[in-house]
């Protein structure tokens, strides 16, 4: 008996799951996805969410009889609002239960719902032009329509367009675009781009409209100009309306233009009668000023050029304006009949008489006076408006013809005014006031300016005066220009500028001097004369620069005369005598020296004595006439001597063989009586003398000697103190004022003197050699004392040398022979032989003598003569290339030049040492290879050996080996998709350090293709590749240094790459009754393809195929009858289609989508009939012909299709005799009245 265990079904694929992208616009049987159970006996259906949209159907067919396959599919149920985007989750998911009727299962599948976008249609590209400016209501552009299956769509204009146009919505699906009520226009600023964005809450879609530029209507003036203003005065100054314009274009702008910078402007009135016809008001402006508007400044009438404008300079008009502007004029005020009475005569000066004013708003005002008048009086301006009327300078008034009648003028230089003022003169004769008769103050006769003596006063103004006696011109009176009183002239009597000294000198004239002044106001009758006094009196010599007490001065002595003290006696015009006065005249003398400048001077040869001091000096002065004293007071102070440099003194170090007067220093003191000796210690060896010629007289000074009594034993230095202290006393005289001082003088033992010491060194000594030799030879001599001399024992030199005594004062320097003497050159070289000498009580010296050793330099054994060594150019690692050996007594240091250790040879490294013989290994290691053409095959090795005395030199040839260059990452592929076709670099070939530089490479087979080498890369050159020619291309590259090369091989593979789409439009339209086959577009690629097809999702309506006539790939629909149904914009207004293709080796280029929008047929209407109401006809009976018109049908189309007219329930027969043809009712067999209904 069999058991079968009963296995649940399982869900194999597709479960769970996501259908693609499905529009919520889809209204019919669609397929969505296919899944797979384990379960021949399965069934499956939608269990949630519970509804008959969606279904699920088995595939009768599947793949594996044992796995049935499932279709999940939108039902032939489903309408708009069941499967809306807005109504429900999205992605919406479905719960699909399986059972086999044992056990159920559940699983997901999840239906991609989107929302269909609207469609903007019937929006072309650009609208028709409207005329500029301000528009004063909302005008329709043009009417568009926007389409969507499921949801309701907004539209508007994008910023900025949207501040001048709008979209208003109309009957649905209806928009309009509407340019605003109140917006402005220019035909300037377009054409206006406007962005139309539409959108159903969801998808946004935009177009583009053009309104093209505005037809410019230029402005035209309707009324006001040409104009003109009323009268305007020039005194305007504020803001005033002139008058009014009006044009014809609402966005005008006017302007006044001429006069530039005017004081008017043009005021848009904001709320005209018309809107389309704008006002303009002419005013003054704000900103206008009296000269900016004169009268007398411009044009009058003054005609404005008026310029309007719409923002179009072609279409500008100017018209003219007239501004009739009239002068005001002056106005006289303040101006009295009659003025105030005023005396007659001369003149002198220009007064005024009266000050009256002149108004006027705007103009400058002048002012004159009517002939005859005009001979004695004149108008000047004061601070405007005054004017002051004044008798002019210089005439001369009668008071016979007094009053003067005097006829003022005043202009502004358009209107002239007029007004009299009458001037009264009286007759007055002159008379002294005061200061006549009159003295002056003192005068001296220095003075040489001109200088105000005194004053006097007269009664008439009209009086002048002058000096009639005596006559000269030192004397002037002139006239006070302003006086106190105006009516009392004021006179003052000068000494002029024209004085000198010798013109009023006191010596030459009568004193006082009386001067004789006359006056006179023009009458001589009224003459009148006075007297006035000059008191001159003769100027004194004045003391300057004289003081009281003069500096103090030291007593004794006075072996020169000494000026104690220079001043100045000043007299303007006389010479000057001075004298010292006695007794003082015995000691003391007044020297006359540049006038005005005097000395007081000491005598040369006179004593002064502090007891005797202070000494008063009387100096007096004449200048012959004037007599002056001065006093002058010279202290004398006694000083007693003081040492004023030297004491205490030291004297230079004086050897004890001198036995000659010496000078040993110098002291001074300050007292010029002084006299010094020394005092201690009691000798004749050291004494005083006194300088004759001292530098300062009042600083004697002194100088100490050995003097010439002085002999050896006396000055020994080992007999006496070291240093000696002499004790020296000086005096002026006076036992009370003595002073001492120490002077040290230093004996110095006197030191030995050397004589033929050798200067230079002794060349050469053999460092092996035996017997003692004396090497050279000196003097020492001392006059006193007994020398003796050796090598300094301290020194290592006192083993090989010693110093023998000679004949007094002779040595002599021995080298001591081997042994004692151990010399090696290898050790020192050079011996400094240190030599001290002393005379075993105060001298030591010490002198050096050099002793130099000569010395075999090193020898090279086996340098190579005709082998050489060599190395290839490419070993790196350190290679020993030879053994050198040098022979010398020690171990000789060898080292290389600098050229070989960069050329890669290291430093010699000292191997076996067996004396005399040194070995060195010579070692190769360049870590970059050696470069056999930068070292010409050879590189020069110079070694050199022993130290800087003696060396030798030898040069070791290294042979360089030449090997090809190294390649050091060879061979290599690329991959190179068959697209590229510009250049690019595909491998930079590197190489060993030592060929980096001179290694070239060239392409020796580029295996047909579009390779080379450029430098050291490889590259593909401009040209294209083809996969299907050509997949791999084997690149031979050759590299040489110049003697040999090597080569390398470049493969290049070649990726296969579909065609591509290059050209294909973004969308097509299809209107929705086309039935036949229709060509949409053709594709470009980029090469060939085999195949072009839909990618998923495909369309039966739609296909791509291949027309071999023009070789191009054409997408067309299909035709209705291939497609097996009809397109309807209502089920689908728009097909993506999901374009792609390939070549023969089936590699895919890129997808590209092209959109098919399906127009949407709208059904014709009848205008003329309607259901509710019924339209009726009512025919009278009567015998109608076949071809009598009953009535005739209008109807319409909005995409303008023929209209096809039938009557759908009126078959024509004798119940209904009628047919239409083609839009016109006829009747037939109608007999009788009845009623016709629709």
């Amino acid at each position: 008996m069999s058991i079968f265990t009963i296995q649940p079904p399982t869900f194999v694929s597709g479960i769970p799951a996501t259908s693609p992208s499905i529009s919520d616009s889809t209204v019919i049987a669609t397929s969505l996805g296919v899944f797979t159970v384990t379960d021949p006996d399965t069934t499956c259906s939608i269990t949630s969410p519970v509804t008959s949209v969606y279904e699920i159907r088995p595939l009768t067919s599947p793949a594996d009889p044992q796995k049935p396959e499932f279709q999940v599919w939108i039902s032939a149920a489903v309408t708009q609002a069941s499967i809306d985007f807005n109504d429900q989750a999205v992605p919406l998911p479905l719960t699909i239960t399986c059972t086999d009727g044992n056990t159920a299962i559940t699983g997901t599948f999840s239906v991609n719902i989107v929302d269909e976008p609207p469609v903007i249609s019937a929006l072309p590209a650009s609208g028709t032009a409207i005329n500029d400016g301000l528009q004063t209501t909302a005008a329709i552009l043009h009417t568009f329509s926007v389409t969507d299956s499921d949801d309701a769509v907004t539209c508007s204009v994008r910023t900025p367009q949207n501040a001048r146009f709008e979209v208003v919505a109309a009957t649905s699906p209806a928009f309009n675009i509407r340019v605003k009520a109140g917006a402005t226009l220019s035909a300037a600023d377009g054409p206006h781009v406007i962005n139309v964005d539409c959108t159903d809450s969801v998808n946004t879609v935009s177009s583009t409209f053009t309104q093209p530029a505005c037809i410019n209507t230029p402005p035209t003036f309707v009324s006001g100009m040409p104009g003109s203003s009323a009268s305007i005065s020039d005194a305007t100054v504020a803001p005033t309306l002139l008058g009014k314009f009006t044009t014809t274009d609402p966005d005008t702008t006017c302007s006044v233009t001429l006069p530039v910078a005017s004081a008017y402007e043009v005021r848009k009135v904001t709320s005209p009668v018309n809107p389309q016809q704008p006002e303009f008001e002419v005013w003054i402006k704000s900103t206008v000023t009296q000269t900016s508007i004169d009268f007398n400044d411009q044009a009058v009438p003054l005609p404005l050029t008026i310029r309007c404008t719409d923002g179009n300079v072609a279409s500008d008009i100017t018209g003219t304006f007239n501004v009739n502007i009239v002068d005001e004029p002056p106005v006289i005020t303040l101006l009295h009949s009659t003025g105030s009475s005023i005396n007659d005569g001369l003149q002198a000066a220009a007064a005024t008489l009266h000050t009256f004013s002149v108004t006027d708003s705007d103009d400058l005002v002048t002012c004159s006076i009517q002939a005859p008048e005009a001979t004695f009086f004149e108008v000047v301006p004061a601070t405007s408006p005054a004017f002051n009327i004044r008798v002019k300078a210089g005439v001369t008034l009668v008071a016979a013809v007094s009053p003067y009648v005097v006829n003022v003028d005043c202009t502004d230089a358009v209107t002239v005014v007029n007004s009299t003022f009458t001037q009264p003169v009286l007759d007055k004769p002159p008379t002294f006031v005061t200061g006549i008769p009159g003295n002056s103050p003192d005068v001296s006769d220095d003075t040489v300016i001109a200088t105000s003596l005194g004053k006097f006063t007269t009664t008439d103004p009209d009086t002048t005066c002058s000096v009639t006696s005596p006559v000269t011109t030192v004397y002037e009176i002139r006239k006070i220009a302003s006086p106190t009183d105006p009516q009392k002239p004021e006179f003052e009597v000068w000494i002029s500028n024209a004085v000198t000294q010798a013109s009023i000198d006191f010596n030459d004239q009568a004193v006082p001097l009386p001067l004789t002044i006359k006056c006179t106001d023009g009458n001589v009758v009224n003459d009148i004369t006075g007297t006035f006094n000059v008191n001159i009196v003769d100027s004194p010599p004045v003391f300057t620069a004289l003081p009281a007490t003069g500096t103090n001065i030291f007593d004794g002595l006075k072996p020169a005369t000494e000026t104690l003290h220079t001043f100045s006696v000043i007299d303007s015009d006389d010479a000057v005598m001075c004298s010292a006065r006695s007794p003082e005249n015995a000691l003391f003398e007044v020297g006359a020296g540049v006038a005005p400048r005097f000395t007081i001077n000491v005598k040369a040869g006179v004593t002064l004595r502090a007891a005797n001091g202070p000494y008063v000096i009387n100096v007096d002065c004449s200048d012959g006439v004037n007599n002056v004293t001065a006093k002058f007071t010279q202290p004398v102070i006694d000083t007693p001597p003081t040492f004023v440099s030297g004491i205490p003194g030291s004297s230079p170090n004086v050897s004890d063989v001198t036995v000659t007067q010496t000078l040993l220093g110098k002291f001074t003191t300050t007292d010029p009586d002084t006299a010094c000796s020394v005092t201690s210690p009691s000798t004749t060896v050291y004494e005083i003398r006194n300088v004759t010629s001292p530098v300062n007289v009042s600083q004697p000074e002194f100088e100490v000697w050995i003097s010439s009594t002085v002999t050896e034993s006396a000055i020994d230095f080992n007999d006496q103190a070291v240093p000696l202290a002499l004790t020296i006393r000086c005096t002026d005289g006076n036992p009370v004022n003595v002073i001492t001082g120490t002077f040290n003088v230093n004996i110095v033992d006197e030191d030995p003197v050397l004589t033929s010491f050798p200067t230079t060194s002794y060349q050469f000594l053999e460092d092996t050699s035996v017997p003692a030799l004396q090497l050279n030879s000196f003097s020492l001599k001392d006059s006193d004392d007994a020398i003796s001399c050796k090598v300094d024992p301290a020194t290592p030199e006192a083993t090989h040398f010693e110093i023998r005594a000679g004949t007094v004062p002779a040595f002599q320097i021995w080298y001591k022979g081997r042994p004692p003497a151990s010399l090696n050159y290898d050790v020192t070289p050079v011996h400094n032989v240190t030599i001290i000498c002393d005379d075993g009580n105060v001298f030591s010296a010490r002198y050096h003598y050099a002793v130099e050793l000569e010395n075999s330099p090193p020898v090279f054994v086996n340098l190579p003569a005709v082998t050489l060594p060599s190395i290839a150019e490419s070993v790196t690692s350190k290679t020993l290339l030879y053994t050198l050996t040098v022979s010398d007594l020690g171990v000789p240091p060898c080292y290389l030049s600098d050229t070989a250790l960069a050329a890669g040879i290291l430093p010699l490294e000292q191997s076996t040492v067996t004396p005399p013989n040194t070995q060195y290994l010579v070692y190769a290691h360049n870590p970059g290879g050696f470069d056999f053409e930068g070292s010409s095959g050879a590189v020069n090795v110079e070694i050199t050996c022993g130290d800087s005395v003696s060396t030798v030199k030898e040069t070791l040839i290294v042979n360089i080996i030449n090997t090809a260059p190294v390649i050091t990452n060879p061979g290599g592929s690329s991959d190179v998709a068959e697209d590229v076709s510009g250049t690019l670099t595909l491998k930079t070939l590197d190489f060993v350090t030592f060929d980096t530089s001179d290694a070239t490479c060239s392409m020796t087979s580029a295996d047909g293709g579009p390779f080379a080498v450029t430098g050291n890369q490889i590259v593909k050159t401009a040209g294209a590749l083809d996969f299907e020619t050509k997949a791999t291309y084997n690149l031979d590259v050759t590299c040489t240094d110049g003697l040999l090369q090597t080569t390398d091989t470049y493969v290049v593979k070649v990726q296969n790459v579909g065609p591509k789409i290059t050209s294909l439009p973004t969308a097509s339209t299809l209107d929705e009754w086309q039935t036949a086959e229709k060509q949409l577009t053709t594709l470009t690629l980029t090469e060939d393809a085999a195949d072009c097809v839909q990618t998923s999702p495909t369309y039966n309506e739609f296909n791509v195929k291949y027309e071999p006539a023009t070789k191009v790939w054409v997408i067309y629909y299909v035709s209705e009858a291939v497609a097996g149904r009809s397109l309807s914009y209502d089920t689908n207004p728009f097909y993506n289609l999901h374009i792609q293709c390939s070549d023969a080796a089936g590699v895919k280029g890129a997808e590209k989508i092209f959109t098919v929008h399906i127009n949407d047929n709208k059904a014709p209407t009848i205008d003329n009939l309607s259901r509710s109401p019924i339209t009726k006809l009512s025919l009278v009976a009567k015998d109608f012909s076949a071809t009598d018109t009953v009535f005739t049908a209008t109807g319409s189309d909005v995409e303008n299709d023929n209209v096809i007219y039938s009557m759908l329930s009126c078959t024509p027969n004798a119940t209904c005799p009628f047919i239409m043809s083609p839009s016109r009712l006829f009747s037939r067999h109608f007999k009788r009245s009845e009623s016709f209904t629709r």
